[in-house]
């Protein structure tokens, strides 16, 4: 009974902690929305400003995984560079150690895990009476109680542990039993799946007496290089991107610890010198100063590598599969801002590659086989695609989110209509025999040509309004061409069936015209109004 005694209450306490986490990052990731796009796109124009908004995003969110998802989809897109991805990697890390800070600081007040109780409940009417963002915030207060109260049940376990284990004999003061304690921590974050979970539990150890200082440092190392366990298993079968990105959280967590181990006595030393400068005289809030100083360790052990480091992760994972869909995460669509954006820059690299298979078969050159070869690419690359955007999901209470994310909708099926159009090999073939074939042909190459420099951003007087006014003129000259043809087979000039097919000829471009106007539209101006 002694040991039950013990036993159900860690068990429930982390539960409880664990279930409080969860349910208070996740509706934190909800009530962020857009704001994670916001400043890691407005911070990470160097390695220093990349660290300050990996940190701050990660505090705000209370989650390194959702700021990994972020950068992830940040490179994927092309909005900051690999190098840039790696800072806001370091700066994640950093920003984990606020869990501690949080514990730390308010996880051991009796009169705060007294006030969860209302804060429960507060949270859970908010969440069943509102919707949006109003029970987004109740969740947030619901999982912060939770939190607490499972800090509060773990210390009650954790108090009888104490009090019949002895652990003296394992002080971090040898290498060996450094290094087991490290092995520890690591087997906890493992089991746990969470370096949260067991940072809390190690500093509810360290509140009770079970144990040290100096034991409690060494597992925390542990739990940090865990993390890397779990993250190298999210890169399995992930993108390239992905895989960089995680590697890169996985040296900077294996440097790190490393580095802290082997300087654990100067570190604890210097965390011990704190505490007589400041007189904090809390060994919790010193585990968790520790914990943010040996963070701190490896940003500034790693920082002037920064760009060898990125070199370093290309070598080793070298770029695969089609360069059209190779930014395509499954993973980033968990942040729909950043994975509508990546979806978009893919398409929109997508359509350049249509419109130059299209310039080809224009051409009477020879090169028509390249030119099939690029549009299966192409539409393969569509395919992929819209197997991505199936999984995003946006709502209405992400507005602007939500109408880019129909805005490439709809480009997508544009370009849909466009493959098939090509593929009309017989309507090309009939359309160079149109009497206003030059006319035509010369409004559609302007097209062509001017959607390209706009999807590829060329500098210019290059305007949307360019674009459809040549899909305006096509459209003309294929009602005047109707005309001509229908009084001509009325005449006896032309035999009906050859009538019709050059109608429909004319259509067929006419169609494409349309189908690239609309397509640079949506991908140019995502979220304005129009089909």
């Amino acid at each position: 009974m002694g040991f039950m005694n013990i036993l159900l209450p860690l068990i429930g306490g982390f539960g409880l902690f664990l279930l409080g986490m969860i349910l208070m990052t996740d509706s934190l990731k909800t009530l962020a929305g857009n704001r994670l796009k916001e400043i890691l796109g407005t911070f990470t124009g160097g390695s220093v400003s990349a660290i300050t908004s990996g940190a701050v995003v990660t505090t705000m969110v209370q989650a390194s995984a959702a700021t990994a998802l972020a950068t992830i989809g940040f490179v994927s897109a092309g909005l900051i560079a690999l190098p840039q991805a790696i800072g806001i990697i370091f700066g994640a890390n950093l920003g984990t150690t606020s869990t501690a800070w949080l514990v730390a600081v308010l996880g051991f007040k009796y009169s705060i895990a007294y006030m969860s109780f209302p804060l429960v409940g507060l949270g859970a009417m908010l969440r069943l009476m509102y919707g949006g963002r109003r029970a987004a915030l109740g969740t947030v207060l619901a999982g912060f109680g939770l939190l607490f109260i499972g800090i509060h049940t773990m210390q009650q376990g954790m108090d009888g542990l104490a009090a019949n284990i002895d652990l003296s004999m394992y002080a971090g003061e040898s290498l060996v039993n450094r290094l087991l304690l490290v092995i520890v921590g690591i087997v906890m974050t493992v089991l746990m799946q969470s370096s949260s979970a067991a940072i809390a539990t190690t500093l509810i150890a360290l509140h009770s007496g079970t144990i040290s200082m100096d034991q409690g440092a060494a597992m925390v190392i542990g739990q940090n290089i865990g993390t890397t366990v779990t993250v190298a298993f999210a890169g399995i079968g992930a993108t390239t991107t992905a895989r960089r990105t995680v590697l890169a959280h996985v040296l900077f967590n294996l440097v790190t610890g490393v580095a802290a181990f082997f300087v654990l006595p100067l570190l604890v030393g210097l965390v011990y010198l704190v505490d007589r400068w400041l007189s904090i005289n809390n060994n919790e809030i010193l585990l968790a100063l520790f914990h943010t100083f040996f963070n701190l360790l490896g940003v500034v052990l790693l920082f002037p590598c920064i760009p060898g480091f990125a070199r370093l992760l290309e070598r080793i994972v070298p770029e695969r599969g089609s360069v059209l869909t190779r930014n395509l995460d499954d993973s980033i669509v968990e942040v729909p801002a950043v994975a509508v954006e990546t979806a978009r820059r893919t398409v929109n690299g997508i359509a350049v590659e249509i419109i130059n298979g299209v310039q080809v078969l224009l051409e009477e050159k020879g090169r028509q086989e390249w030119a099939v070869r690029i549009l299966r690419e192409a539409d393969h690359a569509l395919l992929r695609t819209r197997q991505f955007m199936s999984n995003i999901k946006s709502g209405p209470d992400t507005d602007r989110v939500h109408r880019e994310h129909i805005s490439v909708l709809h480009a997508i099926d544009h370009l849909d209509r466009l493959i098939d159009a090509c593929w009309e090999s017989e309507s090309l073939r009939i359309l160079k025999h149109v009497d206003h074939f030059t006319s035509i042909a010369h409004h559609f190459e302007q097209e062509l040509n001017v959607s390209m420099k706009c999807l590829q951003g060329i500098p210019g007087n290059i305007t949307i309004e360019m674009i459809q006014e040549a899909s305006i003129s096509i459209a003309h000259i294929r009602k005047q061409q109707r005309e001509d043809v229908l009084d001509r087979t009325a005449k006896g000039l032309l035999e009906t069936d050859d009538a019709l097919r050059q109608m429909e000829a004319v259509r067929w471009i006419d169609r494409m015209g349309y189908h690239l106007w609309r397509t640079v539209f949506h991908l140019v101006t995502p979220g304005e109004q129009g089909y």
